[in-house]
């Protein structure tokens, strides 16, 4: 395996800003690391969303570009592999099976009665194992737990084997069981396939344990990047979130957010 850590992703020097309101990024710069399961995280607001949307080609950027294997994104056709997306809000697939809705990934954009080749039936399969959800493949997608249908929705995109997923907030109102059981299937993907990663959260415990590079913006500004150690500190959190925090030191030497105790309110 080819363990180059070269970009395979990156924004060079981007302008964007929503209809009507001002600029969120001026000139921003951003490359993710090619193998790593890189984190992304900032307050509210700072643009975390709306950069993995960018990057995923689903939002036009008013300067700069977005650069895939160092050519623009939007020069890439469907049937060259662009980053799998899993956005917060999921689809709506409460009639179909979990089977249906990862053979979904394989089968958009080729007409209305799309046929699944063999092939594809068992690209399928071969998600559903390795996701571990043979066992719901039946089932409708209605019946599922917030973490199965995340996981079934995961394999919508993996399925069409990208290089690059990007996840917006995939722990979004899971337990932490779940959460976590998402996070090591996220590591073992990164790992066992050397899939590069980029997943918002609001969430820095978790990430820190399971994630090997994290990204802390602020206010449409990359403010920080590296190694979670190297970047989960006491004095870039605080200045990110404008609260105080305590960082611990877990027995595995990853470290451990936590806000602390804060006597005024927090700073604009």
């Amino acid at each position: 395996m080819n363990m180059d850590t070269s970009s395979v992703l990156s924004a060079k020097d981007i302008s964007f800003s929503h209809t009507g309101k001002e600029e969120l990024f001026s000139h921003l710069s951003f490359t993710l690391p090619k193998g790593e399961f890189t984190v992304l995280a900032g307050s509210n607001g700072c643009g975390k969303s709306t950069l993995l949307r960018i990057l995923a080609g689903f939002l036009p950027v008013s300067a700069g570009e977005v650069l895939l294997h160092g050519s623009p994104i939007h020069s890439f056709s469907r049937k060259r592999k662009k980053p799998g997306f899993v956005p917060q809000e999921l689809p709506e697939a409460e009639e179909m099976t979990v089977r249906e809705l990862v053979l979904t990934g394989l089968l958009a954009g080729k007409g209305l009665f799309p046929f699944a080749t063999g092939k594809e039936k068992a690209k399928v399969q071969e998600i559903l194992e390795e996701l571990d959800l043979t066992h719901l493949a039946q089932r409708r997608c209605a019946s599922l737990s917030g973490g199965e249908f995340r996981r079934a929705a995961i394999g919508m995109s993996l399925v069409r084997s990208p290089e690059i997923l990007l996840l917006d907030e995939p722990c979004s109102s899971l337990d932490y069981g779940h959460a976590q059981s998402l996070m090591l299937f996220l590591q073992k993907m990164c790992r066992k396939h050397f899939l590069t990663i980029l997943m918002v959260s609001h969430d820095l415990i978790l990430p820190a344990k399971y994630a090997t590079n994290f990204v802390l913006m602020k206010k449409g500004e990359i403010f920080a990047e590296g190694a979670p150690e190297k970047v989960l500190t006491k004095e870039n959190l605080e200045e990110v979130y404008h609260i105080p925090f305590e960082v611990l030191s877990s027995q595995k030497n990853f470290p451990v957010p936590i806000p602390a105790d804060r006597e005024t309110p927090p700073q604009q």
